[in-house]
């Protein structure tokens, strides 16, 4: 799962006590994944990662299977109001 990837390789890393900005870093993520993206995001809600992340840039694909728009919708809802 892309979360517990997030968790152990992005969020447990140290940054430098020499590292010297006057900006503390920031989690980006660029996704342009041809219809999982409702697959990744669910699993990035539900565990908090999304809340995580500094920036989020998607690409999103119209739902192929009839009746899942409200799928769609509320995916599309919980990811515009997730940051404050």
């Amino acid at each position: 799962h892309f979360a517990k990837w997030l968790e152990q390789h992005v969020y447990q890393r140290k940054i430098p006590e020499n590292h010297r900005s006057l900006f503390p870093p920031k989690v980006v993520m660029k996704m342009d994944i041809e219809h999982s993206e409702y697959e990744v995001l669910p699993d990035l809600i539900v565990s908090g990662m999304l809340c995580k992340m500094d920036f989020v840039f998607a690409e999103f694909h119209g739902m192929q299977v009839e009746g899942d728009m409200a799928i769609e919708q509320a995916i599309l809802t919980i990811v515009s109001t997730t940051k404050n």
